[in-house]
Order: C-alpha cells, then structure tokens, then sequence
C-alpha cells in the first residue's frame, strides 16, 4: 500500500494516505509526511487528517504546524482540527486564527484551543463571544467552558 502514496494519481494517493494512516504507528508516520506537501489539495487534507492520530509525536507536530500556512483553507482547517487532538502548545500560530476573516477558520481554533486545554486562552477567546458568526460565538463559549472545568478540577 506504501507504494499508491507516489501514484501519479490523485485520488489514488489521498485512499492511500487514509489506509496507511489507519495504522496510525510511528513506522508509517515518515511515509506520510511527503503527503502534507502533495500537489493536491484533498490529498494534503487527507494527511492533516492522519496526522492528528499522533498525538505525542513531535514530527507530526511539526508537519501540522506547517500545513497552517496552506494555499487551501480546507488543508488549514483540518491541520487546527488535527493540532486540537492534544498537539501543544497554543501559540502565536494557532491564536491567530482566531481572528482569521474566515469564520470556519476561527470556529476550528476555537475548538482545537479549547481542546488543547491550556487556560491562558481563555482571555483570547472571550474576544469570539461576540462574533458575528453565531457558530464560532458558541465554538469559543464551548472552549471557555472546558478550560474553566480543566481549571475547577486541577485546583
């Protein structure tokens, strides 16, 4: 299956990304990073996707912070999504997005932010409670609520 990663086609390499991906062990992992840099756009998605189920490793990390700076918002958004599986920290290229013009893009750091769990967010995303896209107001209002019980439970 290692192979269909290089085919010259396109849908043949985002299946491929899914079915080595599945497999989710750091023996894959090198076979997928090339994929977050593929002339395809859903091909890239696909990899930002997998990559998120690996939690604790820094390569992967890695490669999702890069795919923030993706040409497609869809690759971007998937990478937030994937960082909000437990990759840390919250930092300036994550906070960003949640001024990002697209509301799809600030309701997905909302989200990963809140997941992360690292209260000193929280100012940040009190700022979203008022924005103009309702979903994102309740992204960011979500977020709150669980880094308040993360607070409530540690103390």
């Amino acid at each position: 299956m290692i192979w269909a990663l290089h085919d010259q086609n396109a849908g043949v390499r985002k299946a491929a990304v899914s079915a080595v991906g599945g497999f989710a062990d750091d023996e894959t992992l090198p076979e997928l990073l090339p994929a977050v840099h593929d002339c395809d756009w859903e091909v890239r998605r696909a990899a930002a996707a997998i990559l998120g189920e690996f939690p604790a490793n820094k390569i992967a990390v890695f490669a999702l912070r890069q795919a923030l700076r993706d040409e497609n918002t869809d690759v971007v958004r998937e990478a937030l999504t994937s960082l909000g599986k437990g990759h840390g920290p919250v930092d300036e290229d994550l906070e960003k997005f949640l001024s990002h013009p697209l509301a799809d893009l600030r309701l997905a750091a909302a989200k990963a932010i809140g997941e992360i769990g690292e209260t000193g967010s929280r100012v940040r995303l009190a700022t979203l409670l008022q924005d103009s896209d309702p979903g994102v107001a309740r992204a960011a209002l979500k977020a709150i609520s669980r880094l308040e019980s993360q607070e409530s439970r540690a103390a």
